[in-house]
């Protein structure tokens, strides 16, 4: 069957395609090619700023890595058990006092140097120096 077409414009008579004989073969458009051997990958280029990607990536890595086995390997620090609980009794320094009048007063029959030492050790102190109204931890003989 045939087909008719309208073309617009005004009458005019019907246009028929041809038909097409089924005996007639479409013709092809692609050959076959023979098979050619892959070519090798050409080697890998980078830029400067590939290359200074690549540095920082491995560099990232490996500073992961090494952070990772320290923070694995290394054993904690253990504090000891054995608390020492150590006597003390409070002095409050009063204006014109130094370190070495108190460890004299308060603990006699002991070197003064050492025992002021000693409260320096116990009060966290920086130096000797003290403040009138301070409150000052000493140690009790025994």
């Amino acid at each position: 069957m045939a087909t008719v077409h309208l073309l617009p414009g005004g009458p005019s008579a019907p246009v028929t395609a041809p038909r097409r004989s089924p005996a007639a073969a479409p013709r092809r458009h692609l050959v076959a090619v023979p098979a050619v051997a892959p070519r090798p990958a050409p080697p890998l280029r980078l830029t400067r700023r590939g290359r200074l990607v690549v540095r920082f990536g491995v560099g990232l890595i490996v500073g992961v890595v090494v952070m990772v086995a320290v923070l694995l390997l290394v054993r904690p620090a253990l504090a000891g058990t054995q608390v020492h609980g150590v006597a003390v009794r409070y002095h409050l320094v009063m204006p014109g006092e130094t370190l070495l009048q108190i460890a004299a007063e308060e603990v006699p029959g002991v070197d003064a140097r050492d025992t002021a030492a000693r409260i320096i050790q116990l009060n966290a102190l920086r130096g000797s120096a003290l403040d009138a109204g301070q409150r000052l931890a000493l140690p009790v003989r025994g």
